[in-house]
């Protein structure tokens, strides 16, 4: 994208509106992110050692029920992007698709943890459900605040809130639902309460985002002066380096990320000697200081690039994560605490900055082409993700089938030298140079400053 199709472009101010949103559209938005969040975190962190060890299933089958599973979700998330596009409705056209989301990933979280059979096909087809919810949900969900608004400080405000609702999730996710299930002892019984729980936290969510999100303008498909690209242009994607960049950054990040909760509950159980208590404590301990540190980001990204905040949250995250490779089993709980205390502030910065760079970033195209295609966009955001969050389990999955660890192993301690290791690889060293390697793309994005335009993107590098 050139500087002379830039100059050509009409403000994008004028044509969009509104600019300034109400706090209640900003946080009706924002709690989506309740409902979106747990469900992937419910994925990521309970499924591969709740078909394992409660199921009975072995870990390499399990993370492959869990990769192809994915592989429906990766399709229906661009399809449902492009349509998205294209919907035309009284709700907009992408409110629509969050109230199917809320339906449908509320039944599919229940058919996960109550399995009619145990059989890793019925288990694959049940996490498709939940993965269709999931899709059905996200992509239009992360397409609004590009379209919804023109000022880079209105996104960034929505996604504070998103940050927080983010943080509520993992909340519930890491502590409430852990407690859940060591009420019941961590048998099946739990995991079924649990699983219910969940649900109505999703669905609720989900369905609070679908009347509250502000609705988008109905605009036409091009904006004035545009460079003549089709609809739902892939080769328009491809085009956008500074999306390009966020992706090359997100995919080993993600990657990381995925492996690390995929571990984590072999971790604290067959490592540190844990229980689900001690999970809800490092939950806990970690999103509250998440939250708390979110008003000081904010107040910095007015003040300092957001990729200069995410290069800080990055590297107190690696630092925390190599951390792990220091445990041992018996350490007491404050240590878990004091990880969790001082993890919390760099991932909500980390989160701030990166989510606050995607909406401008599908924006820049917007400004250089006039060709609205959000959804689109939010559907390569969504294939990313989608594509971690399956290879990541799946390949936890045969690294602890290939050294030994089942569910049997698990429970009863007894792990090997091997088992070990593989453990603390997964949870510390991969996620930490994932997160190292996802910095490299991320030293050569910028978005410039139009005056023209509307945006009030990143300076250049430099």
């Amino acid at each position: 994208m050139t500087d002379a199709v830039l100059d050509e472009v009409s403000p994008i101010e004028d044509v969009t509106t509104p600019t300034v949103l109400s706090q209640i559209h900003k946080a009706g938005w924002g709690v989506g992110s309740l409902g979106a969040t747990s469900l992937i975190y419910l994925q990521s962190l309970f499924v591969l050692y709740f078909f394992t060890v409660i199921l009975g299933i072995e870990p390499g089958i399990a993370g492959t029920a869990i990769l192809l599973s994915k592989v429906s979700d990766i399709v229906c998330g661009l399809l449902i992007g492009r349509a998205s596009d294209g919907l035309r409705t009284r709700w907009g056209r992408r409110r629509p698709f969050l109230a199917a989301g809320a339906l449908v990933a509320t039944a599919g979280t229940i058919l996960v943890f109550n399995p009619p059979v145990v059989n890793p096909i019925v288990q694959c087809a049940s996490l498709m459900v939940m993965g269709l919810g999931y899709c059905l949900f996200t992509v239009p969900y992360l397409a609004l605040p590009s379209e919804v608004t023109s000022s880079a400080d209105e996104r960034v405000q929505m996604m504070s809130w998103r940050v927080i609702f983010v943080s509520t999730a993992e909340l519930i996710a890491k502590s409430a639902l852990p407690l859940v299930v060591a009420a019941y002892a961590g048998k099946p019984a739990g995991y079924s309460v649990m699983s219910l729980v969940a649900a109505a936290a999703i669905g609720g969510s989900m369905m609070v985002a679908f009347f509250l999100s502000p609705k988008e303008p109905t605009l036409p498909a091009r904006l004035p002066k545009a460079e003549r690209l089709p609809p739902g242009s892939w080769a328009q994607v491809a085009a956008n380096r500074p999306f390009v960049l966020l992706m090359l950054t997100k995919i080993p990040q993600a990657f990381g990320l995925y492996v690390s909760l995929a571990t984590l509950l072999f971790f604290f159980t067959s490592v540190l000697g844990g229980t689900g208590k001690l999970v809800a404590l490092w939950g806990l301990c970690s999103n509250l200081a998440s939250m708390a540190a979110i008003p000081f980001w904010f107040w910095m990204s007015r003040r300092v690039s957001k990729r200069s905040i995410f290069v800080v949250g990055v590297l107190g995250y690696v630092t925390v994560s190599f951390s792990w490779l220091l445990a041992h089993h018996g350490d007491p709980a404050w240590m878990v605490a004091l990880r969790a205390v001082i993890t919390g502030p760099f991932a909500a910065g980390l989160l701030l900055s990166s989510q606050s760079m995607l909406p401008e970033a599908i924006a820049y195209s917007t400004a250089a082409t006039g060709v609205r295609q959000e959804g689109t966009y939010a559907a390569a955001y969504s294939l990313t993700e989608k594509t971690c969050s399956a290879l990541a389990p799946f390949a936890v999955g045969w690294i602890l089938q290939f050294v030994g660890l089942n569910g049997k192993t698990a429970i009863a301690g007894h792990l090997s030298h091997q088992a070990l290791s593989a453990l603390y690889i997964t949870v510390g060293v991969i996620p930490g140079v994932a997160y190292l390697v996802g910095l490299i793309p991320m030293a050569f994005y910028a978005l410039k400053t139009w005056g023209g335009v509307g945006l009030d993107m990143e300076k250049p590098a430099g």
